[in-house]
């Protein structure tokens, strides 16, 4: 009884299942992946070689940027460098990102039933070049990231696990670095300041990187990490905003734009990201307030973020009305 469109998108669903290794998971790590593709030109060993290459250069650059996040421009006078307690909260932050990598490589990536729709629709979209398949319900954020992904076969849902793990260490580089604005702000004294925002920061590192749950949808084909890292860059942008000098007005403008197209484009990845639409321009007009820029600048900042992140949503609200009937962005029940 199912219908052509249906028919075609469970055919796709039982390809894309024994593509992946199994009902529900995908049985190949990334250390297994690349022993494979290697095993086949008979380069193992390069690659194995180029992997940890490419891994300890990432783990360089994390360093460099968590050591920017941690520590203060400036040294206290009479000093001449950064203090040993800020070196050792360094130190312990970095330890979290160790902890990911490892975790990426040696563990599975898990694929539940809503991973295989959204594969499904990615494969759909590059077959049809169109969006019709996707219903009221379903917004095609994902399907759209995945699709790059989909040049990997059926190494599919490790490739997005790789992808999961950059975006929660970038999820805690830029959340400690919003708690070490915070801090600094909030405390008195350099010295004191110099301290507590560093281990502080390196608190937030430890609370993301290990949280279970975390650490749970890293491991799957599913927005979780995405939508994670989009709330990350929506809190540094204000905490930015609320912490640093008065900026120009255009340059406010601009950035509040900026925060209009990114939560609007951040609604097509999960519908719930509607309730930003609603929040950010209103928190970027306090922020602006915050360091004296006045009631009508704070307008004007809140109301161009309002009406970009409302001019992203309203082609897709439109395309909801033509086949629903209802003047929203989804439709159902839970946003």
């Amino acid at each position: 009884r199912l219908d052509a469109r249906e028919a075609s998108g469970a055919a796709l669903a039982c390809e894309l299942v024994e593509q992946v290794g199994g009902v529900g998971i995908s049985r190949v790590t990334l250390r297994e992946g690349v022993t494979e593709v290697g095993g086949r030109w008979g380069v193992v060993l390069a690659v194995r070689i180029g992997l940890c290459a490419f891994i300890g250069v990432v783990m360089a650059a994390m360093l460099r940027v968590l050591a920017r996040a941690t520590l203060p421009r400036q040294c206290p006078s009479g000093t001449a460098g950064p203090p040993e307690a800020a070196r050792w909260a360094r130190m312990v932050g970095m330890a979290p990102i160790v902890v990911i990598v490892a975790w990426t490589l040696v563990s599975p990536t898990m694929m539940c039933p809503d991973s295989v729709d959204y594969v499904a629709n990615a494969m759909r979209l590059i077959d049809t070049g169109s969006f019709a398949h996707f219903d009221g319900w379903r917004s095609p954020g994902y399907s759209i990231v995945l699709l790059g992904l989909l040049a990997f076969g059926k190494h599919v849902a490790t490739a997005a696990g790789v992808l999961n793990g950059l975006m929660v260490i970038a999820t805690m580089l830029l959340s400690a670095k919003a708690c070490w604005l915070i801090v600094r702000e909030a405390t008195g004294s350099a010295r004191r300041a110099e301290r507590g925002a560093a281990w502080a920061a390196a608190a937030v590192m430890w609370v993301i990187g290990l949280d279970p749950w975390v650490m749970l949808w890293t491991r799957h084909v599913m927005p979780e990490c995405a939508s994670m890292l989009v709330v990350a860059v929506v809190v540094r942008v204000l905490v930015g905003m609320a912490t640093a000098q008065a900026r120009g007005v255009w340059r406010a403008i601009a950035i509040g734009a900026a925060m209009g197209l990114f939560i609007g484009g951040a609604c097509y990845l999960r519908g719930n990201f509607q309730l930003l639409v609603a929040c950010v321009p209103m928190s970027l007009g306090v922020c602006v307030l915050l360091r004296g820029g006045g009631f009508g600048r704070a307008v004007v900042v809140g109301g161009a973020c309002a009406a970009c992140a409302v001019g992203t949503l309203l082609p897709w609200i439109v395309r909801t009305h033509a086949r629903t009937g209802e003047w929203s962005f989804t439709t159902g029940g839970q946003f």
